[in-house]
């Protein structure tokens, strides 16, 4: 199996792939001076030196060509032979879900991880410019090798953003952690809405 595959299966298996055609789910971003910035959805995030991008064209792609949500998956630097990238931001479009709320989002993403066997380890809310993120700790005990993984989940705009982290220690995740919420600025664009 390629290992890209695997994010959908093992690492980003939070979501259930079932994005609609919506500007949450195609809109990529660019990077820029070691910026990551989706003016669509007005997110930046400082990509730490320790991490490299990857190329968008080699992200998975969804089984039915649904555009996949995966806005930016980084890799410890320099990569190795990891086979999950260490980060992870996805855009997901919470309309289409019975309840669209961000806590029912993470909801939605402790379910799925439980149902693939995964212990949660802890849950909290944190804020990242003003609103309010769901973090959620799980790991897959049966998975070798064994490693921790955070899901930091919010509505942005019509928008849900999570943040994926994989590592193997807790001083990883603390370190990914640190660098989302200290580096990571959200200003919603304006909306044009015609005149009556």
């Amino acid at each position: 199996m390629k290992p890209l595959a695997l994010v959908l299966i093992c690492f980003g298996c939070v979501t259930t792939v079932s994005f609609a055609q919506s500007e949450c789910a195609t809109s990529s971003g660019s990077i820029s001076n070691g910026n990551y910035t989706n003016e669509r959805i007005g997110l930046s995030y400082h990509i730490p030196e320790w991490l490299s991008a990857s190329d968008p064209k080699l992200y998975p792609k969804d089984p039915k060509g649904r555009p996949t949500a995966i806005l930016l998956a980084l890799w410890t630097a320099p990569r190795q032979a990891q086979a999950k990238p260490t980060l992870i931001i996805m855009s997901d479009d919470p309309s289409q879900y019975r309840d669209p709320s961000a806590i029912a989002y993470a909801r939605r993403i402790t379910n799925t991880v439980t149902q693939q066997h995964a212990k949660i380890a802890q849950n909290g809310q944190y804020q990242i410019s003003g609103i309010t993120f769901y973090r959620i700790d799980y790991e897959f005990p049966d998975v070798s090798p064994p490693g921790l993984n955070v899901a930091l989940t919010g509505r942005v705009g019509e928008c849900e953003v999570s943040f994926q982290f994989n590592a193997t220690s807790r001083d990883e995740i603390d370190k990914l952690f640190h660098s989302v919420v200290a580096t990571t600025s959200i200003k919603l664009p304006l909306r044009r809405h015609p005149a009556p």
